[in-house]
Formats: structure tokens, C-alpha cells, sequence
């Protein structure tokens, strides 16, 4: 079993240690920044966070990236996707992983399990967020 931790650019896996991970961070400064220092990403338009980064695990025929995600908005979502571009160790990409959740509340949380199946990634990057 392989672990990756890699959400931006295109991430070494290592066997030992997972590598490290960031984004630009945007929103620095902003309530919401203030008020979840140690959130992953925050999207300021829709209010949605990511609460910790989001960790790879290769199986047998596909790569599942789990994390966690916080609906701060006062608004309930009829529909929340996640999305992540996989690349293999030559970073060229080589498909996606997504997961998907119906009717997300206010300050309602999910555990999303993104799958993609590529059993050969080495790195993963979040691609997008969508809600509506």
C-alpha cells in the first residue's frame, strides 16, 4: 500500500515520508482565515473549507483521497463535488478522482472519499470545488 499527501503541483510519493503540500493561500487574513487557521483551503465565495489536507491512498486498482470538508456557509448546497488531477512520476497527467455529496447543510460536514482509477499515480492536486 502506497500513501500519498500530495494536493499541489506534482508531488513525489515516498515510502517513507508523504510528501508535504500547500496552496496558495488566498485568503489570508480573511475572517474565515482567522477563524480556521489551520484549514487546508478555504473558498471564500461559497464558504466552503477544507479542514485538513486531503491524504492518497493507492489500492489495487485505484488511488482514494479522503479528507475533510466544512459547509461555513448559512446556505444548504443541493450538490458539493470535489475534484483532484492525478499524475503519474513523470508528472504528466493522467486522470481524475472526484467525489460528489447531495443536499450539504450549514456548518454540515463531510468526510469525502475522492476515487480515481489510476492505480499507477504518484501525485494528486485539487482541480476544483463545486457547489451549487
Amino acid at each position: 500500500m502506497l500513501v500519498l499527501a500530495g494536493c499541489t503541483g506534482a508531488q513525489e510519493a515516498s515510502d517513507s515520508e508523504p510528501p508535504s503540500s500547500s496552496l496558495e493561500d488566498e485568503s489570508s487574513g480573511s475572517p474565515l482565515q482567522s477563524e480556521y487557521p489551520d484549514a487546508f483551503y478555504i473558498d471564500e465565495e461559497e464558504k466552503l473549507i477544507l479542514l485538513d489536507e486531503p491524504r492518497g491512498e493507492v489500492n489495487t486498482f485505484s488511488l482514494n483521497i479522503t479528507g475533510t470538508l466544512l459547509n461555513a456557509s448559512d446556505r444548504e448546497y443541493g450538490y458539493v463535488q470535489i475534484t483532484f488531477e492525478l499524475f503519474d512520476d513523470t508528472e504528466a497527467k493522467i486522470g481524475t478522482a472526484l467525489a460528489n455529496v447531495n443536499d450539504l447543510s450549514p456548518n454540515q460536514r463531510w468526510r469525502y472519499e475522492a476515487i480515481g482509477f489510476e492505480d499507477n499515480a504518484s501525485s494528486y492536486r485539487l482541480s476544483e470545488l463545486t457547489a451549487f
